[in-house]
């Protein structure tokens, strides 16, 4: 995408899905994507359902609406890294609801942040991930306000075994933006399952 500084997607149509999900790496060569969504299908985001490898450098603005597994980069994802990303855009949806990942299970999120609005209609909001079952979040910030019914968190809505196990590890991380929920809510992690 040389000399291409912002790409029009529209209502874009994710890419991978649960049945087919996307392996392999992208670099977005800092191009800002631009995407207005409203659905009410699972695993919505510029990826959908990402299996493993690296998406790095690029942007998304506008809005994505959405069920479960909602984010701006990526849904659902079961691992790899996302590095050097950031998201300007609203993000809404049910359950798994982040700005930058919906639902991570495993793996890394490096230098990123989320200055759209992030809302769960019911739970697990967070500002970079809605719920993080297994994985790093480092070097990452939100300034917008995150909502959720119950667990709401600057940076992750839901951490799983955080301090005990050690099987997630959030540093160098922080929230400006407000944060609020009818139950579990907190700055940085809004639930930690210990």
């Amino acid at each position: 995408a040389d000399g291409i500084d912002v790409m029009e997607l529209g209502d874009f149509k994710p890419i991978g899905t649960n049945t087919k999900p996307f392996y392999g790496s992208f670099d977005g060569n800092n191009v800002q994507f631009n995407i207005e969504r409203e659905s009410s299908d699972h695993y919505q985001g510029l990826f959908g359902y990402f299996g493993f490898g690296t998406i790095q450098n690029l942007s998304i603005t506008g809005t994505i609406k959405g069920a479960n597994h909602v984010g701006s980069v990526v849904g659902y994802k079961e691992s790899g890294n996302i590095i050097n990303v950031y998201n300007e855009a609203i993000i809404k949806g049910s359950n798994y609801v982040g700005g930058i990942v919906g639902y991570n299970k495993a793996g890394k999120i490096e230098v990123a942040y989320n200055i759209g609005d992030i809302e769960a209609l019911e739970t697990y909001a967070g500002g970079i991930v809605g719920y993080l079952y297994n994985g790093e979040v480092n070097h990452t910030y939100n300034r917008a306000e995150i909502l959720a019914n119950n667990a709401a968190g600057g940076i992750a809505g839901y951490a799983y075994a955080s301090y005990n196990s050690r099987q997630n590890i959030i540093t160098n991380s922080y929230s400006a933006g407000l944060v609020s929920s009818n139950s579990n809510v907190g700055g940085v992690i809004g639930l930690d399952q210990e």
